[in-house]
């Protein structure tokens, strides 16, 4: 999995509102898996198909 499929799998379900802005609770789910993502181990993320490389550009997304 790249890191193009991890945006679109954190991206299919995200609530927008009536003008198409990102919910701030939506914003916070994401930074929250994000968060999550990168406290996982080398080897679980290997489990699931993502590497380190792919971590660091989601959490730069964050910044």
């Amino acid at each position: 999995m790249t890191h193009h499929s991890i945006r679109a799998d954190m991206s299919a379900s995200v609530p927008y509102d009536r003008h198409g802005s990102l919910s701030i609770w939506a914003w916070l789910a994401r930074w929250r898996e994000r968060r999550n993502l990168r406290d996982l181990s080398d080897a679980t993320l290997r489990d699931i198909g993502l590497t380190r490389a792919d971590i660091e550009h989601e959490i730069d997304r964050l910044r």
